[in-house]
């Protein structure tokens, strides 16, 4: 009989006993008699292993399971490799995609920086420097509507206004620089001067001098300015003059002013957005025209397939740039034109009780053009000087821009080298062809009337 409790239970380490192949059994010696001995059972226990009845399974089992967990590990660490890898390319390629045009951008910067190195350019100011003077670009530093702030530089005190010209922005910047570098080899005492520019963090910004004395709208619009006397306008109108006509080409002048000197060979430059507004007068109220050369574009009339973009400020386009969308050296003289109304009148070029221009060609046409002729005067004005404004406001306004003067031609009437050419009796004759359809003055100005709530939004 099998006994309840092992007669013999050690534990032995057979590590230092047995060797790695041996036999198990009796063996005993008895001399001459026999003996006969039977196992009754066999039991082997070891520590870590599992039963004999489960050894054979949990043995083949183990290999497959480790098999697998190194699987599963392998795939999962590759899976994220191709992921990042994934995400990295996708932002590379996202980074170059948005950047690709700022690369070029700055490129063609760094050249246009290399060629006014050439000339008497101006300073090179760095973001740094002008976040600095502007306090941040503070809200309070602002100069009037638009994104023009009063700075005092860090350096050297003295007080600038730094205008942001463009934000991320690409296009046009080869025709700024370039603009640039001919203002700066050639100043005129009618501009306001540049002192320098700055391109950084994807910004272009401008820096000139500040002019204390406030823009010229604030002295014909509002009430609590002073009112221009008649020589201040008349001396400011001719200063204007002699500034577009420096910028179209051909005029330097010399000694007081009066005495110019024409010369073909000069680059063009078109103002694009001459106004009240943009005309600084200093302390001896000369005017100073600035923000020049710097586009404005104005998207005034969007079609499925077309979009035409319109450069200036409602009241003062031209009617061919409505018409074709293209700015001319003569689409400056019609703004001109439209300012020299309002100085004479010290009425706004557009309100709500009359279009200045309409109202001066029918007084004009009735005999009675000097009754356009600002109220706050109260009559102390030079006759044949009101006369020559007025009309020269009408000549410059003329449907047709081939009948327009030129701003040299301008500033030689104003000067009272060359005498006032005949206004036409009719605007009939003076269309051009691309406004043909236009059949008197009173239909020119309802063309100008294209997605009018666009373009006073400016």
């Amino acid at each position: 009989m099998e006994p309840i409790m092992p007669l013999i239970d050690a534990n032995v380490s057979f590590t230092g006993i047995f060797n790695e192949y041996m036999y198990v059994g009796f063996s005993g010696s008895t001399g001459l008699s026999n003996e006969s001995h039977t196992l009754m059972s066999w039991t082997f226990s070891s520590w870590g292993l599992q039963n004999p009845s489960t050894s054979s399974s949990a043995t083949s089992a183990t290999p497959l399971r480790r098999n697998r967990n190194v699987t599963a590990i392998v795939v999962t660490v590759c899976m994220i490799f191709i992921l990042v890898a994934l995400a990295l390319g996708f932002l590379s390629w996202r980074t170059g995609k948005a950047y690709s045009c700022t690369d070029n951008y700055f490129r063609r910067a760094n050249y246009y920086e290399s060629k006014l190195s050439m000339y008497r350019s101006p300073r090179a100011f760095t973001y740094k420097e002008l976040y600095a003077a502007t306090k941040g670009f503070n809200e309070k530093q602002k100069l009037g509507i638009g994104s023009c702030y009063k700075g005092v530089l860090t350096d050297s005190g003295s007080v600038v206004a730094v205008k942001q010209v463009a934000k991320d922005a690409h296009e046009g910047l080869e025709e700024i620089l370039r603009e640039v570098q001919q203002l700066s080899s050639a100043p005129h005492q009618n501009l306001v001067p540049l002192q320098g520019w700055c391109l950084e963090k994807g910004e272009f910004l401008i820096v000139y001098e500040f002019i204390p004395n406030e823009s010229l709208d604030k002295f014909l619009f509002n009430d609590n300015f002073d009112v221009l006397s008649w020589s201040q306008r008349y001396h400011i109108i001719i200063g204007l003059a002699s500034g577009l006509a420096h910028m179209h080409g051909g005029l330097h002048l010399r000694g007081d002013g009066k005495n110019a000197k024409y010369n073909d060979e000069l680059p063009v430059l078109i103002h694009r957005n001459v106004k009240p507004s943009n005309v600084m007068l200093d302390n001896n109220f000369n005017a100073r025209l600035g923000d020049y050369g710097l586009r404005r574009l104005v998207r005034a009339h969007r079609k499925e397939d077309h979009v035409m973009v319109l450069e200036g400020t409602f009241g003062y386009i031209a009617p061919e740039v409505v018409v074709t969308g293209k700015v001319t050296t003569k689409a400056d003289v019609f703004s001109f034109g439209i300012l020299v109304l309002e100085v004479a009148s010290g009425r706004r070029a557009l309100s709500d009780e009359v279009v200045l221009l309409d109202m001066v060609w029918e007084l004009e046409r009735e005999g009675q053009i000097l009754t356009a002729a600002d109220e706050r005067l109260k009559g102390c004005f030079d006759v044949q000087e009101m006369k020559c404004l007025l009309y020269l406001g009408l000549l410059c306004t003329l449907p047709d821009p081939g009948h327009r003067p030129s701003m040299a031609h301008v500033h030689e009437i104003l000067l009272g080298n060359y005498p006032m050419p005949e206004l036409p009796r009719t605007c009939k004759q003076q269309l051009p062809p691309s406004l043909a359809s236009l059949n008197n003055c009173d239909k020119v100005r309802p063309s100008l009337q294209i997605s009018i709530d666009e373009l006073l939004s400016i």
